[in-house]
């Protein structure tokens, strides 16, 4: 090998070293034609680990340190065909794998099909300005069906590339993508992009063929080329996309007219001169960002074996919803909205769910005041854009002085780094933090006392409902005789049933006694009676087995004799007694509880007095945020790391965890999280993942290594096929999460439990809640 030379070769992975937490790797690479040159990785979420069979694409340096050679990795492949050994791996192979699935089909089409809109003449979607769209009835119905919809992302795609899908009919897909808006002018549909941008869907290769490991090269030519970066528009982008692609070799690119779409009829295979415009909820060009973080958990699998992701995993436990104690609030707050925020800043991963109206969003907005008044990072996300920006909104609107960094795509990240220039060009802030503190604690005072009370009551439910399942676990029924004699006698059923079955045990314990020389018949007699007196005693109040009562004197019933054999046969009547006193007992004490509560202000009384101080609570909750945020704001330090972050962000580069501080709450979509943010654990103390029936396994898994804790919240009956509780039971290749492995973890507006999570296979995740 020469430094400078580029290194390809195929090998096995060993003596693997980590540096920096992982941040680099350097390791020795065992080859047929290369030796067993030394490979540094200086991304090392994406270095295999030991016994990996991979093939290195990378470039020979000479090392800074001792000054031999090495490799530095600039893009590796493995063979997973043989998975990987550790569990975990190979479920986020398998995540992997359903996320590829997925990308391929989100935005894959059948020709002349009525789910979308073909635009095979004029001008393509990238275009400066709006592009009119057919005139003709199926394009304005389908416009009119699109234009105000709710949840979903509307795209423009040019060219068409045209193949065999793996079902063997034949598929469309774009090659080149951009959001669009739809816009009616005098009866005329036109598209307008939002933003001056074009991404690339190296999915839609695979319908001419291209393997994965292609694709990603490609991909990553795109990504590298510096004409792609310097273009300047849409229009130009898109022709230095595909001139990277034909330099890459795919065909068919050179010879297409952005300004000429056509013909109208699709080829049978190949590359197609056509527009289209369509939904999607799942867009190819985003999910290879996923997919990088998820080969990165493959490569490093420890990081799902603690906090959230563990708890969504079954690899640790999950705590129960605790009772609830005051948070500062910028809205109203009830009592199941306050355990709420509680569960979510003490438990590592907590599931709140209620349909509309219940109040999720102002559990949403507390929860951020809540980290905030105690230091901490925040993360908000959703996998739909609509849903992130609503609640970016929504956080601004309720704490305006703050600032919420919503970042993502391209277009997001430079809006972003505006954001933050601005925020910094603000008049300072004046604000008393120890005065807002100190009225924090005077109202959290009064809070407390009605949350102590709500904590008297959770404590005494708790142990009925304890009560109750011990019941329902003895399966016995206790005999109204035996209630009725113990009435009668004055005592206590447990006590009246402990001494007969004292007297029982005293009267058969006689008979392993001997008798002595004289009057043996008479003083054996004496004996049958006492024993026979409490036995029907004990007939009387439990109900005994006829046939066990005679087998208990049947060996001594015929002749005096000393014998063991009538207590040895009292055994099971006596285990029936202690299973009886132990119901009694869980009786007694299940009904001295609900005297208990009876005597404690009812849930009515207790959110009316919550309500009460509604006002003062929330007033209190804002100046303590707005102190805060001008706290942030003054600081010289904090001005520094945040204009840095904003030139970070501008130009497409990680954020270092320490711009968090200066920055700390964040909003962006599951797919855009690997292009802003490191695979770091415990990156940030609290990740907040909203619309979370939306949302599946695979891409929360992700944002759950990042997390110190985690809070999913979300419908639980989304008007979603896929989320119908039934229906995934039935289905064979649902894998289930739940209940054993996430119960007591959830909160429900106003009163249920989370029962399920799980996911789903072929490409459609795990629906969370």
């Amino acid at each position: 090998m020469q430094a400078g030379q580029p290194f390809d070769e195929v090998g096995t992975i060993a003596n693997r070293q980590e540096f920096d937490r992982g941040k680099s790797v350097k390791a020795t690479m065992h080859t047929e034609h290369a030796g067993s040159p030394t490979v540094v990785w200086w991304f090392g979420g994406l270095a295999p680990q030991n016994g990996a069979r991979a093939r290195v694409l990378g470039t020979v340096r000479r090392s800074k340190l001792d000054g031999g050679l090495e490799v530095h990795a600039q893009r590796t492949v493995v063979d997973w065909k043989q998975p990987p050994k550790d569990e975990l791996a190979r479920l986020a192979g398998f995540y992997r794998d359903c996320v590829d699935a997925e990308a391929a089909e989100s935005l894959r089409f059948q020709p002349r099909s009525p789910g979308h809109i073909e635009i095979t003449c004029g001008m393509s979607p990238f275009h400066d300005g709006p592009i009119s769209l057919p005139d003709d009835s199926h394009t304005k119905a389908w416009c009119m069906q699109h234009a105000n919809a709710i949840g979903e992302t509307l795209i423009a795609g040019w060219p068409l590339i045209v193949g065999r899908t793996q079902q063997g009919g034949i598929g469309a897909s774009p090659l080149l993508i951009a959001d669009v808006r739809l816009q009616e002018d005098s009866g005329v549909w036109r598209c307008e992009r939002p933003a001056d941008y074009v991404e690339f869907n190296s999915y839609a290769l695979d319908l001419l063929g291209y393997d994965r490991d292609t694709q990603q090269t490609l991909a990553k030519m795109v990504h590298d080329s510096p004409q792609v970066d310097d273009a300047s528009g849409a229009g130009a982008q898109a022709v230095m996309i595909l001139r990277a692609l034909t330099d890459g070799g795919v065909g068919g690119l050179s010879s297409l007219d952005p300004d000429a779409l056509g013909p109208s009829q699709p080829p049978q295979e190949g590359v197609w001169n056509a527009g289209v415009v369509r939904e999607t909820f799942g867009r190819g060009a985003n999910i290879k960002w996923l997919a990088e973080d998820l080969d990165e958990l493959i490569h490093r699998p420890c990081l799902m074996r603690s906090g959230p992701a563990a708890a969504l995993l079954r690899q640790a436990p999950v705590a129960d919803v605790p009772s609830p104690e005051p948070h500062p609030t910028l809205v109203a707050s009830s009592i199941e909205q306050d355990r709420a925020v509680h569960a979510a800043m003490t438990n590592d991963f907590t599931v709140v769910t209620g349909p509309p109206g219940t109040g999720k969003s102002q559990v949403l907005v507390n929860v951020v005041v809540a980290a905030l008044e105690r230091g901490e990072t925040v993360l908000l996300a959703s996998k739909n854009n609509n849903a992130v920006d609503v609640v970016a909104e929504r956080l601004r609107t309720n704490s305006p002085r703050g600032i919420v960094v919503r970042t993502g795509n391209l277009k997001n990240r430079k809006a972003a780094a505006t954001e933050i220039r601005n925020w910094l060009a603000t008049p300072p802030m004046a604000a008393d933090m120890a005065r807002a503190r100190g009225s924090w604690q005077a109202a959290a005072s009064d809070v407390d006392g009605v949350h102590r009370e709500l904590r008297d009551r959770d404590a005494i439910e708790r142990r009925i409902q304890t009560l109750d399942g011990q019941l329902a676990a003895f399966g016995i029924t206790v005999p109204p005789p035996l209630i009725q004699g113990a009435t009668g006698a004055g005592i206590l059923p447990t006590q009246w049933l402990d001494s007969m079955r004292t007297d029982a045990q005293r009267a058969l314990d006689a008979f392993g006694r001997g008798l002595g020389l004289f009057r043996r018949w008479p003083k054996h007699q004496r004996r049958l009676a006492d024993a026979r007196a409490v036995l029907k005693r004990l007939d009387n109040a439990i109900g005994l087995d006829q046939a066990q009562v005679a087998a208990i004197l049947k060996p001594v019933a015929a002749r005096p004799t000393r014998s063991f054999a009538p207590r040895q046969q009292f055994t099971p009547i006596e285990q029936r007694i202690t299973a009886l006193i132990q119901v009694l007992r869980c009786r007694d004490e299940r009904f001295r509880a609900g005297q208990d509560l009876k005597l404690l202000p009812s849930h009515h009384a207790i959110e009316d007095r919550l309500a009460k101080l509604g006002d003062r609570r929330t007033g209190a909750g804002k100046s303590l945020a707005n102190a805060y945020w001008a706290a942030i704001h003054a600081d010289p330090g904090t001005k520094q790391v945040a204009i840095r972050t904003a030139t970070t962000i501008e130009n497409g580069k990680w954020i270092e965890p320490h711009a968090l501080q200066a920055l700390p709450v964040w909003a962006l979509t599951n797919f855009s999280a690997r292009p802003n943010l490191p695979l770091q654990r415990d990156l940030f103390d609290l990740v907040v993942i909203d619309e979370a029936s939306q949302c599946d396994a695979a891409s929360a898994l992700p944002l759950l290594v990042r997390a110190k804790r985690a809070m999913i919240i979300g419908d639980p009956n989304p008007a979603d096929p896929y989320h119908d509780a039934e229906r995934c039971a039935r289905e064979p290749d649902r894998i289930e999460v739940g209940p054993d492995g996430l119960a007591g973890c959830g909160v429900q507006l106003p009163d249920r439990e989370l029962l399920r999570t799980g996911d789903r296979r072929r490409g459609r995740g795990a629906r969370l809640p």
